[in-house]
């Protein structure tokens, strides 16, 4: 009887954390900026990249570093639904190297 106490105990213990999801936002999980680039497009078309304002002719450069480097877009405008805004020059660069993309619905990068 004193077995399967302590073998309950330990299913419980095994099973509790089963069901805990553990949350890490994207300026944590995609800090190097060689392979991961958070880009940030205003309403206005003001664009930041990693925080930082940046030219459109200036991130053109960096996305084809990112291509060379196999890297990943992460990219909000504040506003997302599930299509990227079709009149954005900073998706027309994004498309034009081919590049992967993570869209999300914050300038936080966090969901």
């Amino acid at each position: 009887m004193q077995n399967l106490k302590e073998y309950l105990i330990a299913l419980i213990f095994l099973f509790s954390g089963c069901n805990t999801k553990t949350y890490t936002p994207a300026p944590v999980l995609f800090a190097d900026t060689s392979t991961y680039l958070r880009i940030y497009e205003d309403p206005f078309q003001n664009i930041t990249l990693n925080g930082s304002p940046i030219q459109l002719n200036s991130l053109e450069q960096r996305l084809i570093s990112l291509k060379n480097n196999n890297g990943l877009v992460l990219y909000s405008n504040g506003q997302m639904n599930d299509d990227p805004p079709g009149n954005s020059k900073v998706i027309d660069l994004i498309k034009k190297y081919k590049l992967p993309i993570t869209m999300f619905d914050d300038s936080s990068f966090s969901k």
